[in-house]
């Protein structure tokens, strides 16, 4: 160091200080520290704010400071200071008798359109009070995260959103009085990898497979109590398709087997959650159904009218839930057990089978090494608990209400990770020891 020269320590010093700039967000060079909003832009925030109904002063910050770009919810960028994100998601609840649920209300003013730089932007979670969802938000180009969930909008679906060329998230959930006659707009966001559209209403919009299956980058598709029209069979177009997706609710639609196995079978390995609950899948489950969901974590087929053999499931290697709960699967218990004793022996952690019309003994679990919650309310199962029951000891939630068991109600001291265990309406004898009752509830 003593025989640097002083020019060379003094670079090194500056070099240092840009750096240090940059590690803290502010760009080598561009004078951040003192790059404020546009005031164009400011005033459109400031139109905005008029539009609305801030009983709670969640937008009290704006317009005390100058700079727009210090304002609760408002994110700007460091170089240009043009307004790129608006998040006004206000609470964290959603129900509304809640004492921190505190929504703005009023309009959307189409002085948003003046932010011509944002991409994103979440209204979630407030109360437009069954308001449409103006059309204008189709117009601001550079959206790529749209979040309009629990808003309380009602009417169509504006199709400009189609327009939205850029946008990769889109969620408009559980505005239950929204509707759309057609879903054709959608394929129009190449970009998208999440839709959300729980509790819109799309009963007439019969091209809803297609559409979602030209989606390539879709990875999260929730289309949970949409009324989904049925498909007589998935267009040979579709085969090779949607190989993308991560996360798939299809729940509460009542679809036919038709509609909806041919198109699940051609989803790839990239599937980890699954929810097919409430819809209208009868009898038995083809094997080629499952049969690429190698990454399968969650597979929820309950209210199902759906009957046996259950032969598939045995090869889910990564399954850990599996929940058939309120079927009609009318079997043996130890017969659906071998089933599952394939490769998800390993990994199944929780299995829900109430009210399933099953009968026979309690099996053998241990092969079940993983097991941690077991449903089983309201079957017709007889018979006592084996002896092997005891080696079960990772189980947290044991439910057998409601069926036949007999005899002795079993050691359960050693099940040390149980906090839950319902044995009521059976025929066993006995009693809980008082150190079990106050280690779990019973």
């Amino acid at each position: 160091m003593s025989g640097m020269s002083l020019p060379l320590i003094f670079i090194i010093f500056i070099l240092i200080s840009l750096c240090t700039k940059t590690a803290l967000g502010f760009p080598s060079g561009t004078g951040a520290d003192n790059i404020q909003c546009m005031e164009r832009e400011k005033q459109a925030l400031l139109t905005f704010k008029k539009g609305l109904i801030d009983e709670y002063n969640h937008l009290s910050s704006w317009g005390i400071n100058e700079d727009c770009c210090q304002w609760r919810g408002v994110r700007c960028s460091n170089r240009t200071g043009h307004v790129l994100g608006l998040n006004l998601q206000v609470t964290n609840t959603i129900d509304p008798y809640q004492p921190d649920y505190m929504p703005l209300r009023g309009n959307i003013s189409s002085s948003l359109l003046e932010l011509q730089y944002l991409n994103y932007l979440d209204l979630s979670l407030n109360d437009f009070e069954f308001k449409q969802l103006p059309d204008y938000i189709g117009s601001l180009k550079n959206l790529r995260h749209l979040n309009l969930s629990y808003d309380g909008f009602s009417g169509k679906v504006p199709y400009q959103l189609g327009n939205l060329s850029k946008l990769q998230s889109l969620d408009l959930n559980s505005n239950y009085q929204m509707y759309a006659d057609k879903l054709e707009w959608l394929s129009h966001l190449s970009s998208l990898r999440q839709l959300r559209l729980t509790l819109i209403k799309v009963e007439h919009a019969f091209d809803w497979l297609q559409v979602v299956s030209e989606l390539r980058s879709l990875t999260d598709l929730q289309l949970g109590s949409c009324g989904l029209p049925s498909v007589i069979s998935a267009p040979i177009s579709l085969v090779n398709s949607s190989k993308t997706l991560i996360q798939l609710d299809l729940s509460f639609n009542s679809l036919p087997n038709s509609s909806i196995f041919p198109w699940l079978s051609n989803l790839g390995s990239s599937l980890v959650d699954l929810d097919l609950f409430g819809n209208r899948l009868q009898g038995p489950i083809p094997d080629y159904a499952f049969s690429n969901m190698t990454s399968l974590l969650h597979l929820d087929l309950g209210y199902n009218p759906i009957v046996g053999p259950l032969k598939s499931f045995g090869n889910l290697c990564s399954l850990k839930t599996l929940s058939l709960n309120t079927n009609n699967l009318i079997g043996q218990l130890p017969q659906l057990f071998s089933y599952l004793s394939g490769c998800s022996k390993h990994t199944l952690e929780t299995l829900v089978l109430n009210d399933s019309f099953l009968s026979g003994s309690l099996p053998d679990f241990t092969l079940f090494s993983s097991l941690r919650e077991l449903q089983l309310q309201n079957n017709n199962l007889n018979g006592s608990f084996p002896k092997s029951f005891g080696h079960l000891s990772n189980l947290t939630i044991l439910d057998l209400d409601d069926n036949n068991l007999s005899g002795s109600i079993p050691d359960l001291s050693v099940f040390v990770s149980l906090k839950e265990l319902r044995i009521r309406d059976n025929l066993l004898n006995g009693t809980l020891p008082k150190k079990s009752r106050k280690a779990f509830k019973a």
